[in-house]
């Protein structure tokens, strides 16, 4: 008997239809997973660990690590209360520093590469500062703290491994430990050579000025840039005026700008000046030509009856102080630093006008009579105030960059004026009082910036230029409604333009990004504290000098110069 199949019915064609879509969505879900955990793992990839130096050996820093290092806005934005902060590489060149609260959250923020490198620049140079080590070679000094973790790879954990080893051998050596806040394990400074490199930004994120102590970086063409011009300025005219008749002055003029162009360039595009050497070179012609003039005078070779121009003599000194001053400061300018070289341009300048003022304030009208009085005090403030520039630069326990000594022309012009206004002068007041006032002035304008500005801030060269400007803005705004309105008492209108630089300042100061001053263990260069200043080849034995000056007996030891 055949037996009939019987048709399926309505409900097991449900129940088939089911099992089949439970068995398709679990192999959806499976695709799926597979798929999300093929992206968290890309994810996690992208996010590398990171250090706080080139040498790898600061990868965490703790709170308290933070506030021995003196890290501070607006290189290190973390605030507030933390236990300690890493810092992670994230897709392309973006970084994050990951903030360890102390409850156990974390909170990232973000930073570009320019900004994480100035980051990194800071905390290496800090380093090094706090070990000892920033005056010689561009080392960073720093270490691992015990209790940071490895990434848990193989490759990593070796890495760790002699991490650790490098941290508890630089421990031993330089015998000193990180101490941290809040239980968080500090790190402690150890030896890791670092080709760190000033990072140059913008408006938003301004360079780095820490790296002062360094030595100076190749000039290039602009050593050339600056000899060429003073040729232009003031070789070629002082020679040109030597020469009587006209064409062959002309053709002196043309000479002198020449055999300067074939004596600098090709130099300068080898790289054979550094920035100091630009800037002392600079300087000092400038300064020599000055010198020159008034060594002229000073020996009675120069003649004040006549002008400037046609005193052949007095044109020989200035053009021979020029080319020496030149010559010099691109001999002595080798081994210093550009904040070195600066503080002898800036301290020669100074001096001069203190010399000036002194002058003025001891002899009053009379002292405009005595050319050889005034020529012995300008050289004198030319000489004691670089050697004063240089030792300043070189051996105050802070930093000094280029820029520190750029924007000091800020509180010392503050300091004249506010002199000026205190001593009214007219045509009818002593020449004697206003001069001591003014040069007083100036040197508390001097303290006063050194207090508040070269302690507090490192400026770059560019912050120094603003500071000044600033400061001469704010004097000539607020001045101007008392011209307009046909003021004239002198007393009101320096107190008004004292007024005027003082927050012209202030505005520079709170609209500009300036770094934080920094400390250093060791004077510049590894120059010991000694009396004698050195400077290249020449020494000058200060003690000496004072014991001259003083009148002891005998034979001083001025100045010495190894060949």
């Amino acid at each position: 008997m055949r037996v009939r199949p019987r048709d399926p019915t309505s409900l097991q064609i449900l129940v088939t239809r089911f099992i089949r879509t439970l068995f398709r969505l679990r192999v959806v879900a499976l695709l799926a997973l597979v798929v999300f955990a093929a992206g968290s793992l890309r994810a996690q990839s992208a996010d590398v660990a990171a250090t706080f130096d080139r040498a790898g050996m600061v990868p965490v820093i703790s709170r308290g690590y933070a506030e021995r290092l003196g890290l501070r806005p607006p290189g290190w934005r973390v605030l507030g209360d933390y236990r300690d902060v890493r810092v992670s590489k994230t897709e392309g060149d973006k970084y994050a520093l990951v903030v360890e609260k102390l409850d156990g959250t974390q909170e990232r923020m973000p930073l570009d590469a320019e900004q994480f490198e100035s980051l990194r620049l800071e905390v290496e140079t800090r380093v090094s500062v706090l070990a000892g080590t920033a005056p010689g070679a561009p080392s960073v000094t720093n270490a691992a703290p015990a209790s940071v973790a490895a990434p848990v790879t193989p490759a990593a954990t070796t890495a760790a491994s002699g991490v650790a080893s490098n941290a508890a051998n630089a421990a031993n050596a330089v015998g000193s430990a990180g101490a941290s806040s809040g239980g968080a394990a500090g790190a402690a400074p150890s030896a890791a050579t670092s080709s760190a490199k000033p990072v140059m930004s913008g408006d938003a994120n301004p360079a780095y000025a820490y790296r002062a102590i360094e030595p100076s970086k190749p000039a290039g063409s602009e050593f050339a840039r600056n000899q060429l011009f003073l040729a232009a300025g003031l070789y070629a005219p002082l020679t040109a005026a030597l020469v009587e008749d006209g064409a062959a002055a002309t053709a002196a003029y043309i000479a002198t700008v020449a055999a300067t162009y074939f004596a600098v360039v090709r130099p300068s595009r080898e790289g054979k000046f550094t920035q100091a050497q630009n800037r002392l070179a600079t300087g000092m012609a400038i300064g020599g030509a000055a010198a020159g003039v008034a060594l002229a005078y000073t020996t009675g070779l120069g003649n004040t009856n006549r002008s400037f121009v046609s005193d052949k003599s007095t044109l020989g000194f200035a053009l021979a102080g020029a080319f020496a001053g030149a010559f010099t400061g691109t001999v002595l300018g080798k081994p210093m630093t550009d904040a070195e070289a600066e503080g002898v341009n800036f301290g020669a300048g100074a001096g001069m006008l203190f010399g000036a003022g002194i002058l003025a304030a001891t002899k009053g009208e009379t002292a405009k009579g005595d050319a050889r009085l005034i020529g012995a005090m300008t050289l004198a403030g030319l000489a004691t105030g670089g050697i004063i520039g240089h030792e300043y630069a070189a051996r105050v326990p802070y930093t000094v960059t280029s820029g520190d000594l750029t924007g000091m022309a800020s509180p010392a012009l503050i300091g004249m004026m506010a002199g000026l206004a205190i001593a009214r002068p007219s045509s009818s007041a002593s020449v004697t009082s206003s001069a001591t006032l003014t040069t007083i002035g100036m040197a508390a304008g001097l303290v006063a910036g050194d207090w508040f500005f070269v302690r507090r801030w490192d400026m770059t060269p560019e912050q120094g230029w603003v500071l000044n400007g600033g400061t001469i803005a704010g004097a000539a705004v607020l001045t101007a409604p008392f011209l307009l309105g046909n003021q004239r008492d002198a007393g009101v209108l320096f107190s008004v333009a004292t007024a005027g630089g003082l927050l012209g300042a202030w505005g520079v100061t709170q609209l500009s990004n300036f770094a934080a001053g920094t400390m250093r263990s060791q004077p510049a260069m590894g120059a010991a504290r000694t009396s004698v200043a050195k400077a290249g080849a020449v020494q000058f034995d200060m003690s000496s000098a004072l014991m001259a000056a003083s009148g002891v007996p005998g034979y001083h030891s001025l100045v010495s110069i190894r060949f």
